[in-house]
């Protein structure tokens, strides 16, 4: 490896796995759902970034079962209102029940599910997991909601972020789901741009942006080559600047 490769692997955030390894998951998972399912269990604290038609709600519900049956504690879904009621749905489907509740209260042992709005009435509640449905709501920096969901989680040893729609460019977004799973501080993402297998890193030469290639069909990552693309900086413009510059010799191929 070059001086500049260990440079940058001395920058990098690592966090150890915090999971388990799952068993008897659902049957009716695909093969790629049971291999995200698996991944996410493994994990411990995990976002997956899904898109739509892939069936996000199947792979929440059987984590969240699966860290129940861990743990033997209570597990709680938070979602938009319009959604809870579908997922107390799917959950009857696929043979996992869930309770929709407005309040610590009314939870019961196993999975619970509330919405967003209601999430003031949870602070006391005591859970072994907590799944974020739709959890592009961290998206603002500081945002009330954002910093209520990750104070209001930061103890809880099983997380799950789940959402369709991450922007890939927004590092704030990226970072705050980082946060959320406790893979590093607002402070840490500030002074160093890391998150989630990305490093934007600045030094002598500039910036420069690395970021990790592909997945193996198992699920397994290639620990292969790097993409590299620097940027230089001289007036000290900032990582959204640099995130510009680099999108846009990126999209050019250069």
């Amino acid at each position: 490896m070059t001086a500049y490769g260990d440079f940058l692997e001395r920058k990098r955030i690592t966090v150890d796995p915090a999971g388990f390894e799952p068993h008897g998951l659902n049957g009716a998972l695909y093969p790629f759902q049971r291999d995200i399912v698996s991944w996410a269990c493994r994990k411990g604290r995990a976002c997956v970034f899904a898109d739509c038609g892939m069936g996000k709600t199947i792979m929440q519900l059987e984590w969240a079962e699966q860290v129940r049956r861990r743990t033997g504690g209570r597990v709680l879904i938070v979602a938009p209102l319009a959604v809870s009621a579908q997922t107390v749905r799917e959950g009857r489907r696929f043979g996992i029940d869930v309770m929709r509740c407005r309040d610590a209260s009314g939870m019961g042992d196993g999975i619970s599910i509330t919405n967003y709005e209601m999430l003031h009435r949870f602070e006391d509640a005591e859970i072994s997991g907590v799944v974020l449905d739709e959890s592009s709501i961290l998206k603002s920096c500081s945002g009330k909601t954002r910093n209520q969901i990750i104070s209001m989680f930061s103890g809880v040893p099983f997380k799950l972020a789940c959402t369709a729609t991450p922007s890939p460019n927004d590092y704030m977004e990226l970072g705050n789901h980082a946060e959320f799973a406790g893979a590093m501080t607002r402070c840490s993402r500030t002074s160093y741009g890391t998150f989630l297998g990305r490093e934007i890193l600045r030094d002598a030469r500039g910036w420069c942006y690395a970021e990790p290639i592909g997945l193996r069909g198992d699920g397994d990552p290639v620990h292969g080559p790097r993409v590299i693309v620097r940027v230089p900086d001289p007036e000290g413009r900032g990582i959204a600047a640099a995130i510009d510059a680099i999108r846009a010799q990126v999209l050019m191929g250069g």
